[in-house]
């Protein structure tokens, strides 16, 4: 059980690459050679005691939290993402084993067709899942296939149907999670309405507004991670920014009457520059910098 919910936590981290060692050489601009772009470079959290994930044991409900830290270095070519790299370290984990840690390195390579990103490779140690995107003649995300090089049994697709500009539904295909169907809900692009999960968003630009064809990655990233778990939630995910497809960020989630609200900052174009996660009872399990190209 443990390992599919490292799975699943790990589903929506894929994203990672090598960064150069100089931000002179990403001098980013628009399509016209002459509009600079603001493209994200960095995104530093740190946990204090913050919740994974649940996992039963017998008829014991046992939570996951932990203590930690992670680096995420974005790179691109233009506007286009091509690599990701992710270190994340965590301390005393697991209640199993108190005081355990973990740490990593992982990468995750992209690949674009034409404007939209149609072929993604997740790397760590001997690990490799692959994604394949399949898109529709407007451009939007209408099916992904995964592959996973350690158990062929994981393997599967999911296929997303368009009912409306804001009604969508999504069936899962083969492996474990064949015969999933649930609904995803959207106002003005971003998903309000997840499984069981409803979100609340800013008026500021996106995080990752200006990286092409990211927003539809992200969304299939999304749709096949709740095809793999319905009761997944942002809760099992300290990446919070990850739920953020859209037009906006996420300031508020809630799941079966929980509610986790994230307060930001912004710089003078109205990005996000920090977040911090607030819990209903006060507490802040987590704390995010953003960085961004010059």
């Amino acid at each position: 059980m443990k390992t599919k919910k490292s799975f699943i936590f790990l589903i929506l981290i894929g994203l990672v690459y090598s960064c150069s060692n100089s931000d002179e050489e990403h001098n980013y601009s628009g399509e016209d050679g002459n509009e600079e772009i603001i493209l994200v470079k960095k995104i530093n959290t740190i946990w204090n005691n913050r919740y994974l994930y649940s996992q039963t044991n017998g008829t014991t409900n046992i939570n996951f939290y932990a203590d930690g830290n992670s680096k995420v270095e974005y790179t691109y070519e233009d506007s286009k993402i091509v690599r990701i790299d992710w270190n994340v370290t965590y301390s005393n984990y697991s209640p199993y084993n108190p005081g355990s840690s973990d740490s990593g390195h992982s990468i995750q390579r992209f690949t674009y067709t034409n404007d939209l990103i149609t072929y993604c490779k997740y790397i760590r140690l001997n690990q490799i899942k692959e994604y394949t995107f399949e898109y529709d003649a407007q451009k939007r995300v209408s099916k992904v296939i995964y592959a996973y090089n350690q158990d062929s049994n994981q393997n599967h697709s999911i296929l997303i149907s368009y009912i409306s500009n804001n009604q969508i539904t999504v069936n899962a295909i083969g492996g474990y999670y064949d015969g999933q169907i649930y609904n995803i809900q959207l106002v003005g692009g971003n998903v309000i309405y997840l499984g069981n999960k409803n979100f609340e968003y800013d008026t500021k630009n996106h995080i990752f507004k200006n990286i092409k064809g990211f927003d539809q990655y992200l969304f299939g990233m999304l749709a096949l991670a709740q095809a793999e778990s319905p009761m997944l939630s942002y809760f099992d995910n300290p990446f919070w920014f990850l739920y953020s497809n859209g037009n906006n960020n996420i300031t508020s989630t809630n799941i079966t009457g929980t509610t986790l609200d994230i307060t930001y900052s912004y710089n003078t174009e109205n990005y996000p520059i920090s977040a911090y996660e607030i819990t209903t009872n006060g507490t802040v399990p987590a704390e995010t910098t953003i960085e961004y190209y010059e």
